[in-house]
């Protein structure tokens, strides 16, 4: 019991959200806030389901989910314009594009996995159904 004291303790004692505990506030969290914001707007902002308003909402939720750890850039053309103003430095802009090009490149394979009959290429033989 004293034990279970000590943990509650020491969590209570952090300012941290136990999230963050994880990564931490540095360039691994916002790179990998960058990564899923891409991979979840891949795999759900291109539903077809009343298709501007659904991709709309996806990609605020996902601005929002992702603003604290990155700035919720989720895009390699804000990420572009963030490093032309001086926001941030070219190398961080680099590795912020990087890691939403394979977030969307996964997103774009989980939700081709997940669909029946989906071809993966841009060979001619591979296009529609």
């Amino acid at each position: 019991c004293d034990t279970m004291d000590n943990l509650l303790q020491d969590q209570s004692a952090s300012d941290e959200p136990k999230g963050m505990l994880l990564l931490g506030k540095g360039p691994y969290r916002a790179l990998f806030a960058e990564f899923l914001g891409t991979l979840f707007f891949s795999l759900f902002g291109s539903e077809e389901v009343e298709a501007a308003l659904g991709n709309g909402f996806c990609l605020a939720v996902i601005i929002f989910m992702t603003a604290d750890a990155s700035g919720g850039h989720v895009n390699p053309a804000v990420t572009l314009a963030t490093i032309i103003n001086g926001a941030m430095t070219p190398v961080l802009g680099i590795a912020y594009m990087a890691a939403q090009l394979l977030g969307g490149l996964f997103g774009t394979l989980i939700s081709a996995g997940l669909t029946p009959h989906a071809k993966i290429g841009w060979m001619k033989d591979n296009m529609g159904p």
